[in-house]
């Protein structure tokens, strides 16, 4: 009778720790696809994507940082770091205009390219079963600033085109 039982939790665990790694690749895998279509979309240039990467994340990586939560079945928060130059450069292509300083406007630009992003990702990851909503978008200006995240592990995603690259770091509650 205790073999049983110990067969039962021994599967159970293993169910937990197959479903999570699923759930972890599905969730790379949405929002990579989503970052290369939006970046291809707005840009109209080559997207290159590294593999995605499971690191440590306490401070911001990038000149310009957009974050946004995800509530529901799906729970943690998206960090979207780039560089000035990338950051000027994809708003100048969004707004289809000259953008040579980072100001209200641009920071509005760049974090509605994050809602876009996580928009998109989130409708695949709702047809795979794992509904979420996202927040309005926080910003933070500047590299090395601490970061308030529900735990230190994030999933990294990178992306390359001609006008910079573009860090995606995915944070999930468990």
């Amino acid at each position: 009778m205790l073999k049983l039982y110990v067969d039962i939790i021994k599967s159970y665990l293993y169910n937990l720790i197959f479903i999570g790694k699923k759930m972890k690749e599905s969730i790379a895998e949405a929002f990579s696809s989503s970052v290369k279509e939006v970046l291809i979309s707005l840009c109209d240039c080559d997207v290159t994507m590294d593999n995605p990467q499971i690191t440590n994340l306490s401070k911001t990586q990038g000149d310009i940082n957009i974050i946004l939560e995800l509530n529901g079945q799906l729970r943690g928060q998206v960090i979207y770091a780039m560089s000035e130059d990338f950051s000027l450069g994809i708003a100048s292509q969004m707004m289809e205009m000259p953008i040579k300083e980072i100001d209200h406007l641009t920071l509005s630009a760049l974090s509605e390219i994050g809602n876009i992003i996580t928009g998109n990702a989130t409708t695949k990851l709702e047809s795979l079963g794992f509904y979420c909503e996202t927040t309005i978008p926080k910003v933070i200006i500047g590299k090395d600033k601490p970061l308030k995240l529900y735990n230190n592990q994030v999933t990294l995603i990178s992306a390359f085109t001609s006008l910079g690259s573009l860090s995606l770091s995915i944070v999930t509650r468990d």
